[in-house]
């Protein structure tokens, strides 16, 4: 179908927006060839002879052009920033967020395992012990009901701290260096202001980390608290599966958005003229 330009994705994506003439805020469109057949009598406009009717997968001529509907259907109303970049799918940020989970777990893990295993030990230990004197299932049953309790000392919050901070170094850090983490970057997708390519300023990578930060704190927190930070979390990252513009909440207070392709470099700073 790349071939055919009414059949490739790019070439939709650089029409839609040249349709302005006159100031339209919309546009028709109709498949190539739709009234070929004007002018002929019915059943005499085939593409195919007699002998080849067993090609024919359409009962309805416009039935052909499954995919000019498709990719005009679609892309024409793709939302984008306001200077027309395309912005992120709702998967793509998916997968991009579940690889920063994973790269932010394993450093994480490197930085403050100690003091989470350190946190751990009278459990493990506990558990050990248990093992060995007891085939009693309830015994296991009741310390694994109780493994919240041992998850409150020094070194867990410690450990907590750790990882609440490796997540702010990390998407922060990124996002004004790169304008994207590992895990965008990965899926060819990144950040910007809503109204301005480039990487985040630090302000504004920190306003856009506010949310993902509060809730972090709160699910260390007990009881209703953590709960309150689970709900806001899900829904954060619903968000912009339902939203016009796609934006997560995080978005909406940072004013981005997650686009296509990478952000281009900042334009380094001129000099004062003497």
């Amino acid at each position: 179908h790349r071939l055919l330009l009414w059949g490739d994705p790019g070439y939709v994506r650089r029409a839609v927006p040249t349709f302005t003439l006159s100031g339209a805020s919309g546009f028709e469109i109709d498949p190539p060839l739709a009234q070929k057949g004007f002018g002929n009598r019915p059943g005499r406009w085939g593409v195919f002879t007699e002998s080849n009717r067993d090609r024919v997968f359409w009962k309805y001529e416009f039935e052909r052009y499954w995919l000019f509907y498709q990719l005009w259907g679609r892309l024409s109303y793709d939302p984008a920033t306001p200077d027309g970049v395309p912005l992120a799918g709702y998967w793509q940020r998916v997968g991009a967020y579940i690889l920063d989970i994973l790269l932010t777990g394993l450093l994480s893990s490197i930085f403050g395992g100690y003091f989470l295993l350190k946190a751990l030990r009278p459990w493990i230990d506990d558990f050990v012990a248990a093992g060995n004197s007891s085939d009693d299932p309830k015994v296991f049953e009741d310390l694994l009901n109780s493994l919240s309790s041992y998850l409150t000392g020094r070194d867990f919050l410690t450990y907590v701290a750790i990882t609440i901070l490796v997540g702010l170094v990390y998407n922060v850090g990124f996002n004004t260096w790169r304008g994207a983490t590992p895990g965008k970057m990965a899926l060819r997708i990144s950040v910007r202001e809503r109204d301005k390519a480039g990487p985040l300023s630090l302000q504004v990578a920190l306003r856009r980390y506010a949310l993902t930060l509060a809730i972090a704190i709160l699910g260390a927190l007990p009881s209703w608290l953590s709960l309150l930070a689970m709900l806001l979390r899900v829904v954060d990252l619903l968000f912009p599966a339902f939203d016009g513009r796609r934006q997560a909440l995080h978005d909406k207070i940072g004013g981005t958005n997650v686009v296509q392709g990478r952000q281009p470099k900042r334009a380094p700073k001129t000099p004062p003229q003497p």
